[in-house]
């Protein structure tokens, strides 16, 4: 009786095929994950509107309600007047993000706001009225597109600005993003057609 040559079980050979290929599709699919998501290590940043340097006539509120106890209102005043606020942040990450708000309306317009980001230009943010809080509402344009901007990383200020009355901030939430109009590369780069500054 002779004995049979061995030969490799086809069984095993194709399922270390199939897990070989399903690592790489998983890897493939990893290089495409969202700059926003926790996958890729882009925490969103929360900073309180009371904590900010106010400049003008807000006032701060305390309400348990507020995201940390508390939020600003720029009061009913004689004449309108400017108010900014500024929040400074440190961004650890490179990249394109949106800047989000917990925002309050004034119940019978649009409430036009200036947001400038390191820098005297600033996109001109429309608020919906409503007189209730819009909660993570995004920083828009006049044209109703979310503005997403392009962050280095490193220390950041962004200035909030409106002669608008009886308006309210809560927190400032900047979170990191594809980018505007941006499709994923097969290394998870964005390719973006705009960018905001």
């Amino acid at each position: 009786m002779s004995a049979r040559p061995h030969r490799p079980r086809r069984g095993i050979a194709v399922l270390t095929l199939l897990s070989v290929l399903g690592a790489l599709a998983l890897l493939r699919v990893a290089g495409r994950v969202a700059a926003g998501s926790p996958e890729s290590g882009c925490t969103p940043l929360i900073m309180q509107a009371e904590r900010g340097d106010l400049q003008g006539n807000w006032q701060i509120i305390q309400d348990e309600s507020a995201s940390d106890g508390a939020y600003v209102e720029k009061p009913v005043a004689p004449a309108p007047s400017m108010g900014s606020i500024f929040v400074d942040l440190d961004i650890s990450q490179t990249g394109w993000y949106e800047i989000r708000a917990r925002i309050w309306g004034v119940s019978s317009k649009l409430t036009s706001w200036r947001v400038h980001v390191d820098s005297p230009e600033f996109t001109r943010w429309m608020v919906i009225p409503g007189d209730q809080w819009l909660n993570d509402y995004p920083v828009r344009g006049t044209d109703g597109v979310t503005r997403q901007f392009h962050l280095e990383r490193g220390p950041h200020r962004i200035q909030f600005s409106t002669e608008s009355q009886t308006v309210k901030l809560d927190y400032v939430k900047v979170q990191c993003t594809l980018g505007p109009t941006a499709t994923a590369t097969e290394t998870g780069t964005p390719t973006a057609t705009a960018t905001e500054t």
